[in-house]
């Protein structure tokens, strides 16, 4: 009996929402999106710079100014349209937490 309480206490855990420990699958694959050009290796290119790590303020200030600007031409701007503020939010916890 132990046993079983033990599993269903850890599988409690683990789809518990209000744990915190689920990963949210949709960020999880809107980050691989920014990973074909953001490569997660740190010291590839001072160009496309790399998310790992990335500071969460500096990407929630960096994709509002995007989204708020005007510079059509700019890909990022066209990208930073296809987000709502929330998907943003949770792309900057995302990232903040990488290593």
């Amino acid at each position: 009996m132990k046993k079983i309480n033990t599993i269903l206490f850890f599988f409690y855990l683990i789809t518990s929402p209000t744990q915190g420990w689920t990963i949210d699958l949709n960020v999880k694959y809107m980050a691989s999106m920014c990973s074909s050009c953001h490569i997660p290796d740190k010291n590839v290119s001072d160009v496309i710079p790399s998310l790992v790590g990335y500071d969460k303020k500096k990407f929630l200030v960096y994709f509002n100014n995007l989204k708020n600007s005007n510079d059509n031409s700019e890909i990022m701007y066209q990208i930073a349209q296809g987000y709502t503020t929330e998907e943003i939010k949770k792309l900057a916890e995302f990232f903040s937490h990488q290593y």
